[in-house]
């Protein structure tokens, strides 16, 4: 039986820190906390210019890390992991790793629940600290909570709590069904971002994003809403419900003797505005360690150079990398448990390794007159595969080379028709 207390608590924590995960929701879809001070002109319009660059900075790490698919690399000799993952893997969604990375970076964490489908598939759920909290002692994980509702049912709470061996069902609070799993351990692979939810950019650029938004803002509100001018009148007389039907028919008619009409305009230091703007947003880029691409592109364009100029993504994306690959290997270590139950086949998932191909252009001219350099012996074939950029899976590429080979010494020339 579940521990009722422990389960209990785990769900006051989750509820405890439920609105801080909402509040990243709201400025992943473009909904911040600045507010602008509505105008006496028209109470309806408020000039709100959104500029989300932690939805952008997100999308673009994601890309760069993810727009290639992740390559399953084989280490065990005796069996072809690498064919066999991508086998059980052939049926998921070509997006699914890019979704859990993208959410992994804006919570700090995300979580892959492992179920078996109806047709028998292993398959996975993605799930964000919205509605899942995974329990952990001496940082192993021994409970996971999974709280949902259903979409015709939004006034009942849903609550599956999984431990190592059962799922345990909860309708409102009172335990309604348990059932077994297969997966002999808590089945659920999480993807933490170093410090969690404190090394996130939500968390580092959401004062400077409401700071731009707010500037930005402020300044189309002046111009809309005609706040940077006055139109002075002299010696003129008018009742004030004459004042709505002048702005909408754009006249004025004088009435009386020496009327003077002019405007009174204030003095905006435009460039002052440009400079706040401009240091908010050179801001926004250092702390996130992203790079403007929109600004003038240095003359050397090779390849090297715009390595380079990635250098500062890559090294903050390397700690990301890490906590992508400790989620893929928990899903390759219950995906080998699956088969073992399902067809007795039994696989060390250590045997298993992942790579990841960054968004980058490479030379592969550069590379190929340094492998044709290289002294023989020096690289093994397959090594040499994996540093062309075009080539995704080195085992099938190696496989169809050997078949080529084939193909080409079984031809009998005594056959052959040279004019064709």
């Amino acid at each position: 039986m579940p521990d009722e207390q422990l389960i209990k608590q785990c769900y006051e924590d989750y509820q405890s820190n439920l609105h801080y995960y909402q509040k990243m929701q709201k400025y992943y879809q473009g909904e911040s906390d600045v507010i602008l001070e509505k105008s006496d002109i028209d109470r309806a319009n408020v000039s709100k210019i959104e500029h989300n660059y932690i939805k952008f900075f997100i999308k673009k790490e994601c890309d760069f890390i993810l727009a290639n698919d992740v390559t399953y690399i084989n280490n065990d000799t005796d069996n072809n992991l690498e064919e066999i993952i991508n086998m059980q893997f052939a049926h998921w969604k070509k997006d699914h790793d890019k979704k859990i990375f993208r959410r992994s970076l804006l919570y700090g964490k995300s979580f892959e629940l492992y179920y078996v489908n109806k047709n028998a598939e292993f398959c996975s759920r993605i799930i964000s600290p919205l509605n899942g909290y995974p329990y952990f002692e001496d940082e192993e994980l021994k409970l996971f909570l999974h709280i949902f509702k259903k979409t015709l049912d939004k006034n009942t709470v849903y609550m599956d709590v999984y431990d190592e061996n059962n799922i345990y069902n909860y309708k409102n609070g009172e335990l309604i069904s348990t059932s077994p799993h297969i997966f002999n351990g808590v089945p659920v692979g999480i993807c933490q971002v170093d410090d969690n939810e404190k090394d996130t950019l939500f968390n580092d650029l959401k004062c400077i994003q409401d700071g731009y938004t707010m500037n930005i803002s402020d300044g189309v509100h002046e111009l809309s809403q005609y706040r940077n001018a006055y139109l002075k009148m002299i010696n003129l007389d008018f009742d004030d419900e004459d004042l709505s039907k002048m702005k909408r028919q754009g006249i004025l008619k004088m009435k009386g003797k020496d009327v003077d009409i002019d405007w009174l305009i204030k003095n905006i230091n435009g460039d002052f505005f440009m400079s706040i703007l401009k240091e908010l947003k050179d801001n926004l880029y250092t702390l996130s360690g992203h790079i403007n691409h929109a600004e003038a592109i240095p003359s050397n364009n090779s390849s090297l150079a715009v390595q380079a100029r990635e250098l500062a993504m890559r090294n903050k994306t390397k700690s990301n990398i890490a906590a992508m690959h400790n989620l893929i290997m928990d899903r390759i270590r219950y995906l080998f448990r699956y088969i073992y139950v399902l067809q007795n086949k039994q696989y060390n998932y250590k045997l298993a390794n992942v790579r990841f191909t960054e968004s980058i252009p490479n030379d592969n001219l550069m590379i190929s007159q340094t492998l044709s350099q290289a002294p023989e012996g020096l690289i093994s074939k397959k090594t040499a595969r994996g540093l062309f950029s075009f080539i995704d899976n080195v085992t099938l590429e190696d496989q169809q080379v050997k078949k080529e080979l084939s193909e080409e010494e079984n031809i009998d020339l005594d056959k052959v028709d040279l004019d064709e």
